[in-house]
């Protein structure tokens, strides 16, 4: 399983054998219906954002890709940064994600697609 965040959707993927199918998908469906947002999870997933912003601060392109971003779309969702900034992340709270997530990851948001060979 892997996950990424792009400026207006979040995608998780899966891929498996034929036979673990239905496994992956009950997975799949207990990670969107019951989520944990467990918060020693959450204190380690933001040192890894911290890391990521460092890198995006320290990569001329990304940097500039996000002030472009950023003047092209003022005081709008997509003119932010996907990771956020340190100060955001550093205050984000689990009750915060919490509301997030039942707000927007509802069956009407979901697209759910397959592929095989």
């Amino acid at each position: 399983m892997d996950a990424f965040t792009a400026k207006e959707y979040a995608s998780f993927h899966l891929k498996v054998l034929d036979e673990h199918l239905p496994l992956a998908v009950d997975i799949l469906g207990d990670i969107v219906a019951n989520p944990l947002f467990d918060p020693e999870e959450m204190t380690k997933e933001k040192k890894v954002i911290f890391e990521e912003i460092n890198m995006v601060e320290d990569t001329p392109d990304d940097l500039v890709m996000e002030l472009l971003t950023e003047a092209f779309w003022p005081n709008h969702p997509l003119g932010r940064p996907i990771l956020g900034t340190k100060s955001s992340v550093a205050k984000f709270k689990r009750e915060e994600l919490a509301a997030f997530f039942r707000e927007v990851y509802r069956p009407k948001n979901i697209l759910i697609s397959a592929a095989g060979h």
